[in-house]
């Protein structure tokens, strides 16, 4: 999933900073949830 989100931003750079953060948000969660685990 990583992957297509950097290559949409690649594609797209038309996103805004608060855009591109939020993403990261996202994208973090469900990565630090497994860890926990």
């Amino acid at each position: 999933m990583a992957e297509k989100s950097h290559r949409n931003a690649k594609k797209a750079p038309a996103k805004t900073l608060k855009e591109k953060r939020a993403e990261k948000r996202t994208q973090s969660e469900p990565f630090i949830k497994p860890r926990k685990r």
